[in-house]
């Protein structure tokens, strides 16, 4: 059953990175500024997860006791930054939310202005340098981790080896706001040939060599977009649609500790598949439960630093 998990994972993963790539990209291609990019990039991640991460800490508290801020308070920098997950390896931190993910994805924008301006140039260059450094990137991660401050011990942590995904969100992006069919096709090709050839091949080791399922990932959610986009979107489905996109960041920012909690409740040894995927269900549920429940006060938070940033 591990199995099954590791790739609903990992392929969530994905999505999240070939959605940042190219939702960010659409926003910005026309009119870029360095400064307001940064800006707004903030205000996308910061307030939310701040406010997840007190209701976190008071939650835990209030029903288990736990106390957070214990030992060297200046390890609150780290979750300042929302670096405390990705860095919880190499260094003590008081992570609680987002797990490596809220800080690949802070590094990812921080070497965003690099990539627009070499994707500009060439798209097919920057594809392919992408996945030169990427395959560099996990081939040499342990020298990589001894040498380089921010660097994480797992390979597919680490923002230069997922590029090519968030590459692949821009160009997949673009070519459906400027309805570029043949684009879309050569990629969708692409695409289902990887699939197909991901089928044929046995995949006992898929949560050891994690690295290796990235084009599949990647495959199968390009697959998805286009079939939305061509076969799906004008079913009544915009307001599902519209939900997920609102309330899934701070949904993804509780999720990990609702499903330890649960964990701790439930021995998932015992339980047979339909009830594992039951458990499963609930976490997700639990988790947009909580994110619809502290949207407003996140939004205002949001709002009230906007106003002092852009004052």
């Amino acid at each position: 059953m591990q199995i099954y998990f590791s790739f609903f994972g990992g392929l969530g993963v994905s999505f999240f990175i070939i959605i940042s790539g190219g939702g960010i990209y659409n926003s910005i291609k026309s009119n870029f500024n360095l400064s307001d990019f940064y800006k707004r990039r903030f205000l996308s991640i910061f307030p939310s997860y701040y406010i997840a991460y007190f209701i976190t800490a008071v939650v835990l508290f209030v029903f288990s006791g736990r106390v957070i801020f214990q030992g060297d308070f200046l390890k609150i920098f780290w979750t300042l930054l929302g670096l405390d997950g990705f860095l919880s390896q190499r260094v003590q931190t008081f992570y609680l939310i987002g797990e490596w993910f809220v800080g690949f994805i802070i590094l990812m924008y921080v070497i965003f202005p690099g990539i627009l301006a070499l994707y500009r140039r060439s798209k097919a260059v920057t594809y392919i340098v992408a996945v030169g450094l990427a395959i560099t990137s996990i081939h040499y991660n342990v020298f990589l981790y001894e040498h380089i401050p921010f660097w994480n011990k797992r390979d597919i942590w680490n923002p230069i080896a997922r590029l090519p995904e968030f590459i692949l969100g821009m160009v997949l992006f673009e070519a459906i706001a400027n309805k570029n069919h043949q684009l879309l096709k050569y990629i969708t090709i692409v695409a289902v040939a990887v699939v197909l050839g991901y089928s044929i091949h046995d995949h006992r080791d898929m949560v050891i060599n994690e690295s290796r399922n990235i084009p599949l990932f990647s495959s199968i959610l390009v697959i998805l977009v286009v079939v939305y986009e061509y076969a799906l979107k004008f079913i009544h489905s915009n307001h599902i649609i519209s939900f997920l996109s609102k309330y899934s960041f701070l949904a993804f920012l509780y999720h990990h500790q609702i499903l330890s909690i649960i964990s701790s409740k439930i021995n998932f040894q015992n339980l047979d598949k339909t009830s594992l995927i039951y458990c499963g269900a609930m976490g997700i549920s639990l988790s947009f439960l909580l994110a619809y429940a502290t949207f407003d006060i996140s939004s205002k938070f949001k709002d009230f630093l906007s106003k002092k940033i852009y004052r």
